[in-house]
């Protein structure tokens, strides 16, 4: 790895046309010398290759012959908690990751509202897990335990770039932190030491933290905002951890101050270098945009003034810039000469480069290509897994596909579907006295709020002007039953919840929350009830947990030691 500032990593795409064959033969070169370097990363790192079985997508297997005791106990728990939906897939006796929970934004009907409740449900089941498991059962090298991590480092490095990218109102320093740390946590893990780097109570504070964040999220939600990334390149963790091997082979520990992530494919790999190769660096996030001519001048005045502004910062550091992948070198080429002549020292790094047969992209009109030269001073690992451009005009392959990895994955999604597809309700008949009412209770809460939970179900069906829609709590179909006094909810197996919550409220006029302690699942449910436009009744336990709930007009509060005379009082 070499400094960058003396030389051009972008060429132009007249440059390029100029000079197909010689551009042909250099890509060929340097193919093989990436090859040789991967085929020798890989060798000194056999241990971690083989045991881990990634695939090309970044998901992981294990026989499940070879279940352990322990995961299997705890298979059973992830199966039974996602029971409506796939956390794992089954194929030829092997044991998957990644399935449907993992990728719940690529959801398409409503880009941002299903994202956002699928994403943060998914997660805070998740972290509940972790606050179950015991001391003794959280143990290394156990796989479903890596899996967990793994979906919930995903799961927050799309919620930090959603925070970045829409300016939402929370402590960067609080999202930051749950990150950086599920990163950490996830490849800490993977190399089988988490008595040493991640202890329980370590795990549970994390855990604690992380899912009070999701309430204060949900809290700022705004339907409009733009949609939740869904998909990131450099997500092959064994990619990752091999690109970290190489950059210890080629540069010195004590020589980075900075490291600059080229969100969001980058944003990920600043913390992975400085946890495992520069502990003193400096992590700095930085979003470009720049692959047509639409405001590309813009977007370098913003980068040149980014860099003006921090001058003092920068001046004398050496700077290591990193992303997932390098297509046509203009995001590094807009950093990179922003940086010259101010920084000591620029270096870049990323995990994928394009092939040859990207050279149709790089020759389109405002665009640019890679300079091998400029290239070979990097740290790169290995070719990217996009398509070959059909010709000049389009960005789409010959099987007008872009990314295989991405299409891979949704077709691996498609074959796989859920578990249970709820049938949709249709809309209830209504006379002019009935109201529909839709009443929820966080799990967790069920035992200890029971007698209120009967005395407002009483209540309604004691009115002839209201009808509770899923009587769960003591109805025919309920879900509560009392075992040695105490009330327990038993879930139906495959039931998803959500979607029949979705219909519910939907066919609601009334929806009541109670709400005596912060929830995830019942502030989804508050999201769901504003989008729909529905009447919303929140009987709550602290009025500081209310917050985010005052902001919608349709919504009545009332305090829980109240109950009896509000019910009373109550037409």
């Amino acid at each position: 790895m070499e400094d960058l500032q003396r030389g051009h990593i972008a060429i132009s795409p007249e440059f390029i046309s100029q000079h197909l064959s010689e551009l042909e033969r250099e890509f060929a070169a340097f193919k093989h010398k990436i090859k040789t370097e991967l085929k020798s990363l890989e060798v000194e790192n056999k241990s971690l290759v083989e045991k881990f079985h990634f695939d090309e997508t970044g998901r992981s297997y294990i026989e499940i012959k070879n279940l352990s005791p322990a995961e299997k106990k705890l298979q059973v728990e992830v199966n039974k908690r996602f029971s409506f939906a796939n956390f794992f897939s089954e194929n030829k006796g092997k044991l998957y990751s990644r399935d449907q929970i993992y990728y719940a934004t690529f959801v398409e009907e409503e880009p941002r509202a299903f994202q956002v409740i699928k994403a943060c449900l998914y997660l805070d089941i998740m972290l509940a897990i972790f606050q179950e498991l015991k001391r003794e059962d959280f143990v290394c090298n156990n796989f479903i335990i890596a899996s967990l991590l793994d979906d919930i480092r995903y799961k927050f490095i799309l919620l930090y770039e959603d925070v970045l990218a829409n300016d939402i109102d929370l402590p960067k320093e609080t999202i930051d932190d749950l990150a950086s740390t599920s990163i950490i946590n996830y490849y800490d893990y993977l190399f089988g030491i988490p008595q040493i780097t991640i202890s329980h109570s370590q795990m549970l504070a994390f855990a604690n933290k992380a899912r009070k964040f999701i309430i204060d999220y949900l809290n700022k939600f705004n339907k409009d905002l733009k949609p939740i990334r869904k998909y990131k390149e450099a997500d092959v963790p064994i990619d990752n951890l091999l690109l970290i091997n190489k950059l210890k082979r080629e540069v010195l520990p004590d020589k980075i101050d900075c490291i600059i992530g080229i969100r969001f494919g980058g944003i990920e790999l600043p913390y992975l270098i400085k946890k495992y190769i520069y502990p003193k660096a400096d992590i700095e996030l930085l979003k470009i945009s720049k692959y047509s001519d639409e405001d590309s001048g813009k977007t370098e005045e913003e980068i040149i003034n980014y860099v003006r502004n921090k001058r003092s910062y920068f001046n004398s550091r050496n700077v290591l810039i990193v992303d997932d992948s390098i297509t046509t070198a203009r995001t590094a080429g807009v950093i990179i000469n922003a940086l010259k002549n101010i920084a000591k020292n620029v270096y870049f790094s990323c995990v994928y480069y394009s092939q040859f047969n990207r050279i149709p992209h790089m020759r389109m009109n405002g665009h640019s290509g890679v300079n091998l030269k400029e290239l070979e001073k990097c740290c790169v690992l290995k070719e990217t897994n996009y398509t070959a451009s059909a010709n000049m005009k389009s960005y789409l392959g010959r099987n007008k596909k872009f990314d295989l990895t991405k299409e891979e994955i949704k077709k691996r999604l498609s074959k796989n579907s859920p578990k249970a597809t709820p049938e949709t309700q249709s809309e209830v008949e209504k006379d002019a006295n009935t109201k529909k009412v839709f009443i929820a209770c966080s799990q967790s809460m069920i035992t200890i709020s029971y007698p209120h939970l009967i005395q407002i179900r009483d209540y309604f069906n004691s009115k002839k002007d209201f009808k509770i829609i899923d009587d769960w709590i003591d109805g025919p179909n309920k879900r509560i039953h009392i075992e040695d006094e105490i009330p327990i909810y038993t879930e139906i197996e495959g039931r998803d919840f959500l979607s029949e919550a979705f219909t519910d409220i939907r066919n609601s006029d009334l929806v009541l929350l109670y709400y005596p302690a912060p929830s995830t699942y019942l502030s989804l449910l508050f999201r769901i009830a504003e989008l729909s436009n529905k009447e919303v009744w929140i009987f709550y336990g602290h009025k500081e947990n209310t917050k985010g709930f005052e902001k919608y007009s349709n919504t009545t509060l009332y305090q829980i030691r109240m109950l009896k005379s509000i019910l009373s009082n109550t037409k």
